[in-house]
């Protein structure tokens, strides 16, 4: 009879926690912006069931800590284990799925509760340095039904919760690239859990917010410049290669019919230019100092040729002279002439 008795609790231990589920899945800051979700959530596991497979395995469990004092870290889930903090916000980090809101703003999430032992109520811890190990509590603006982590009538249920911040919380951790991340975290007290989630959160500051975005498009706007000016710089330089002589391809780029249009200056006429007759000094095409232009000739006399004296050459006869006779002795030679 006690055997009976022992194994029902068990039996009902282990159906309790097998069931007792609640999962943060959306979300936002009050001013609207990034869409962030909890850790450990896969979008991609179905909402429409309780059973353990699937409609279970995505939801975080905090391991009996039940206190803002006892909570560490962000829990874990049946199908990715422990949830790597750093890991897990790095990554959100990098999609932009960081929820923003102003210093005293609300984060606004919305509560999945996948059977009766997922409900409410909900307390919220927030840290500071975003890392999740130095919790204190955060005020919970709206609240999900239930009582001690239980509500038979809402399986399968979506339920707004939402986390005030005080003004003056300003948070301290960085996370790819994003600074002033804290981490918050929401939880029931299921007697199998507690169950929830941690969701990372930025405080943006408006102020500072636009002083942001005004350097953002101060540096955008030089950018630009500096690419305009880098780029009027690589044209002026091929202009200048251009009308100097670059090469073929620029007298290719000349259109034909400014060849049309380019003036032929008049030849200039040579002055006191030195003709065959009086010239003492090679003409180096200009006139001497101080000379005077020739005087005007008659047509007749330009255009009569200038008659050239031809060098006569005397005239060599091919024939040899005969070789003088030598006279015998006592005879006489007859001399011939030629």
């Amino acid at each position: 009879m006690h055997s009976k008795l022992i194994l029902s609790v068990v039996f009902a231990s282990i159906i309790s926690q097998v069931q007792s589920h609640g999962l943060i899945t959306v979300a936002v800051g009050n001013g609207g912006g990034p869409v962030g979700k909890g850790l450990g959530v896969d979008p991609s596991v179905p909402r429409t069931g309780t059973a353990p497979n699937p409609f279970q395995v995505d939801t975080t469990v905090f391991a009996n800590q039940r206190s803002v004092a006892a909570a560490k870290g962000c829990g874990s889930t049946a199908k990715g284990g422990v949830n790597d903090v750093a890991a897990q916000v790095n990554a959100m980090a990098a999609a932009n799925q960081i929820p923003t809101i102003a210093p005293g703003g609300e984060l606004r999430m919305t509560l999945h509760q996948v059977n009766a032992d997922g409900a409410g109520p909900y307390i919220c811890m927030v840290d500071t340095t975003g890392t999740g190990n130095n919790f204190v509590p955060l005020m919970v603006s709206q609240q999900v039904a239930g009582t001690d982590g239980n509500n038979d009538a809402r399986p399968a249920s979506t339920n707004a919760l939402f986390a005030k911040f005080a003004p003056a919380t300003r948070c301290t951790g960085t996370f790819g690239g994003k600074t002033g991340v804290c981490m918050v975290r929401c939880q029931n007290n299921s007697t199998a859990g507690p169950f929830g989630g941690c969701v990372p959160v930025q405080i943006v500051d408006p102020a500072q917010q636009a002083a942001a975005a005004k350097a953002a498009e101060a540096a955008k706007t030089k950018a630009a410049a500096n690419a305009a000016a880098k780029d009027a710089a690589a044209k002026a330089k091929v202009a200048a290669k251009n009308a100097n002589g670059g090469g073929a391809a620029a007298a290719k780029d000349v259109p034909v019919a400014a060849a049309k249009d380019v003036a032929v200056p008049a030849p200039v006429p040579k002055v006191g230019v030195p003709t065959a007759r009086n010239a003492t000094t090679p003409f180096n095409g200009t006139a001497p100092a101080g000379a005077k232009p020739a005087a005007e000739k008659p047509d007749a006399e330009k255009r009569a040729p200038v008659p050239v004296p031809i060098a006569v050459k005397p005239r060599i006869s091919s024939r040899a002279a005969p070789a003088p006779e030598v006279a015998p002795k006592g005879r006489r030679v007859k001399r011939f002439t030629a």
